[in-house]
Parts: C-alpha cells; sequence; structure tokens
C-alpha cells in the first residue's frame, strides 16, 4: 500500500511529530510513505526529506487560479505515485482539499481528527459531519474526540490510533543543555503556536509568578501563526528578560532537558504528543482539564489538571 499524507508544515506541533513518528516505522524496511506539504518549511523540515519524498504546495500564479493550478498538480501526483490512500489532518491548511480529491480521484481517502476543536464554528462541524459521511475512514487519537464532535465510537469508519512516541527516546541518556540551570526553575510549553494553545494564558501565569519568584525562566518552544503576537506580547507584559521563544528546535532530548515543570495551557487537545513526551523525561506536568487530558493525567497522582 502507498501512502501520501498532506500537512501544512513542518512545525513541531503534535501532528507533524506524530506523523513523522509513523513515517519512521512506515519507512524503515521499505518506502511506502510520501508527504505533500503547503508550506515546506519549519524546524522538522529534514528530518522530514530525509525519511520520506515530499512535494509543496508551488505559488504559481494569485488566488484561485494558483489554487486550482496545485489541485491539478496534486491529481497528477497522484495518478502519477499510484497511491491508495490520501491521509489528510484536521486544521491543516491543506485540509479542505479531500473535497476535489474525492471527487476527482478513485483513491480512498482517511481523515485524521487530533483536537475536539477551538471555538468551533457552525461550519466546523458541519465539515466534520459531512466527512464521517462521505471519507472513507476516521481517525481519532481520543474518544474525546469522539464526544466533542458526535462521532459514532461504534462506527465501521472510525478508527482509534493514541499517539505514538519514537523508540529512541526510550534508549537514550539525556545530557545535553542550552539553558543556565542558574535560575530556581525552567518553566515550558511546548507546541505549535496557534490560537488553541492559548501561549496568552501562559504568558499572563508567567507575569503573575515573576511577581512573587523572581528566579524563574519560562521557556516557549514551537513555530506558527501566533508568533509574532506572542512576541509583542511578551514585550507588553514586560517579560523580554524572563521568556525565551525558541523557534527552531527539533531535538526532544534537548528541549525537555531544560525544562523542570510542563505547562499546556490549551484549550482544547486530543491525545497530547507533548505531554506523554513530558513525562517520560520525568517532568512534572500542568496541564488543563481539556479534551484527552484527563485520559493521560490523574489529578495528584501523574501530574495536575
Amino acid at each position: 500500500m502507498k501512502i501520501l499524507h498532506f500537512i501544512g508544515s513542518f512545525d513541531i506541533g503534535g501532528q507533524e511529530r506524530t506523523l513523522l513518528n509513523l513515517l519512521k516505522l512506515q519507512n524503515s524496511k521499505e518506502k511506502i510513505s510520501d508527504v505533500y506539504v503547503f508550506r515546506d518549511k519549519g524546524p522538522l523540515r529534514s528530518q522530514f526529506h530525509s525519511i520520506a519524498k515530499c512535494f509543496t504546495f508551488e505559488k504559481v500564479s494569485f488566488g484561485y487560479l494558483n489554487f486550482i493550478k496545485n489541485i491539478f498538480n496534486i491529481i497528477k501526483i497522484i495518478r502519477q505515485g499510484k497511491y491508495d490512500l490520501i491521509q489528510f489532518y484536521h486544521y491543516s491548511t491543506v485540509s479542505r482539499m479531500w473535497v476535489f480529491l474525492k471527487f476527482f480521484t478513485n483513491v480512498k481517502i482517511s481523515y485524521f481528527i487530533g483536537s475536539q476543536g477551538h471555538n468551533k464554528t457552525r461550519f466546523q462541524i458541519i465539515h466534520i459531519k459531512t466527512i464521517t459521511k462521505i471519507i472513507d475512514l476516521i481517525i481519532v487519537n481520543s474518544h474525546s474526540i469522539c464526544n466533542a464532535f458526535n462521532l459514532n465510537k461504534n462506527s465501521d469508519k472510525l478508527f482509534l490510533l493514541e499517539n505514538i512516541l519514537p523508540v529512541d527516546l526510550f534508549n537514550n541518556e539525556i545530557n545535553n543543555s542550552v539553558i543556565s540551570k542558574e535560575v530556581d526553575c525552567n518553566v515550558g510549553i511546548v507546541g505549535r503556536l496557534d490560537p488553541v494553545k492559548r501561549h496568552d494564558i501562559f504568558l499572563e501565569i508567567a507575569k503573575r509568578i515573576s511577581k512573587l519568584k523572581n528566579n524563574i525562566n519560562f521557556l516557549i518552544y514551537g513555530n506558527g501563526p501566533m508568533l509574532s503576537n506572542i512576541q509583542k506580547t511578551i514585550i507588553q507584559l514586560d517579560l523580554s528578560n524572563k521568556v525565551r521563544v525558541f523557534t527552531d528546535k527539533n531535538d526532544i532530548r534537548e528541549i525537555y532537558n531544560n525544562i523542570d515543570i510542563f505547562l499546556l495551557t490549551s484549550d482544547s487537545e486530543g491525545f497530547s504528543n507533548a505531554i506523554m513526551e513530558a513525562m517520560l523525561f520525568g517532568i512534572p506536568c500542568v496541564v488543563t482539564d481539556v479534551g484527552g487530558n484527563p485520559d493521560i493525567i490523574n489529578h495528584e497522582e501523574n501530574g495536575f489538571l
């Protein structure tokens, strides 16, 4: 079976890291999976290109004409590559392209929903309901997704796939550090810089804690559409000496070795990669009580909700 995965970019979001781990398994013996990316950028770019053939959205013109040309190019890639399955990921920029591919190709289409949604609009709800009726396979990474979108957990078209971590994380010692340990504590958040992650709350917490205790750093790892807003907020809250933003880090060991407390402020989550990674590194987790987070964290037992 040949699979073509569609994603928005090579950022260090949960869906991108899950796909990267999946590709390492799928392509370990024979390359059966390729990737189509809307923006050929991000800290994970080199890793994706090293394990899979990657196509990208070409900006050959402007507006709808550009979009239409790329649709025909994608259809050509699918036919030439003789793919058996096209895999889309919810909330990715290219996720709605499934509509065209469903009606202009004979390939099977699978759709992954890894988040319960953020401020779900009527359009988003209708979109999900339409997908469940038309698309061949729906993949979720938490039963909370089913509850959020009223999906039938017993449907033959629904498959639960909990996120996976790379095997090598279990086999290596963690010794590298780039952050000064002169501070008492580093509080960190890892993930795509997206509105759903509520970095504004993370920064507000940083502001309040900094007033009470001076020797604490706050670390933000990730990239995404909210980067400029986050940078402006850091300046507005006078946190430039307290908060550091890393947009190009892709070494999981380096990232989590620098975090003493993991703080996740999301409004919405599926089955969080970042929580699992932090726990694997023995980092205490403080996370919001949303989505699949309670499936991982038992309050005051292995973390805090």
